[in-house]
């Protein structure tokens, strides 16, 4: 893989920073419309459309059809070039292992970590916030902006009993599914057994989105209910029987419009306001760690409190 790509972009591999997306760049086609423009044999092709897609569609954003490659190009280039797809696409403990490192590095350099606190006012070198009052030689007090419209969603671990088949094939990783207009929709399925073997045969993990925030707070069995009718519609020879783990999501990720990315952008920086995260660029764990370097290298640069 490395080697057709070094042959066909040896550019692209190095030269985009999967922080700064050039939107048009392109000719602002599609992931899916890029890649068929590509002078490969189409089985090829089409291996990388899925591999893009499930890129995509597993840190919630859109599919190939509609989300645009210059939002893709940089991320994975970089990553083909340190490293096969597969290895750099799927963190099978997820991403939560950098944060728990990041976390433990900054205690360990004396950092205190504060979290659902407000901010009420900042005298010398006292902080008065709805915890108390702190004080430190400096403070970085961080929110999240009004303005970003996240997502709700629920995590769900079920067990079956039957066969799930996918085009008749008991070995398949993931499968995608279009939104629907279900106040709760089914947006993917992982075959567990796939990912981690026997121990966890006849499991699937299921992404739900919540569409209706008064249904937030659903019951595990009212759910259970939604998940087996919802099911039927993709598995037809399988029964759902019971939820074995459940993981609610108030703030999922929001999906990185390019109107979205461009309004970032032009306040970047004004009044001393940093934006980080992987809506800024390319979706992945990558843009917001070098994102969130980026806001703290110009916080200590601009701003002494």
């Amino acid at each position: 893989m490395l080697q057709i790509f070094m042959c066909v972009f040896p550019n692209q591999l190095t030269d985009y920073d999967p922080t700064k997306p050039e939107l048009h760049a392109y000719n602002d086609l599609t992931v899916k419309d890029y890649l068929k423009s590509w002078n490969m044999e189409t089985e090829k092709i089409n291996y990388y459309i899925n591999a893009f897609d499930t890129y995509l569609q597993g840190y919630c954003y859109g599919p190939v059809d509609e989300h645009k490659m210059a939002f893709m190009a940089a991320t994975l280039f970089q990553n083909i070039l340190h490293g096969d797809m597969h290895a750099a696409s799927y963190l099978r403990n997820g991403s939560k292992v950098f944060i728990d490192a990041l976390h433990k590095r900054l205690e360990s350099r004396g950092v205190q970590i504060y979290f659902n606190c407000t901010y009420e006012k900042i005298d010398s070198k006292q902080l008065a916030t709805s915890l108390g009052k702190m004080e430190a030689d400096d403070f970085i007090f961080c929110h999240t902006p009004s303005d970003i419209n996240y997502s709700k969603f629920i995590t769900a671990t079920v067990s079956y009993n039957g066969t799930a088949l996918v085009e008749d094939d008991t070995e398949w990783g993931s499968c995608f599914y279009k939104e629907d207009n279900q106040l709760f929709s089914i947006l993917s399925v992982v075959n567990l057994k796939k990912l981690y073997g026997e121990k966890t045969v006849q499991h699937l993990n299921l992404n739900i989105k919540v569409n209706d925030t008064e249904s937030a707070n659903i019951s595990s069995s009212d759910l259970l209910q939604i998940i087996k009718d919802g099911m039927q519609q993709h598995f037809k020879d399988i029964t759902i029987l019971d939820i074995v783990n459940r993981v609610d999501w108030n703030k999922a990720m929001p999906i990185a419009s390019e109107d979205f990315v461009e309004s970032i952008r032009s306040n970047q920086g004004q009044n001393n306001f940093y934006y980080a995260g992987d809506f800024m660029g390319c979706p992945s764990m990558e843009t917001a760690i070098v994102n969130g370097r980026k806001a703290v290298e110009n916080l200590l640069k601009n701003s002494r409190i």
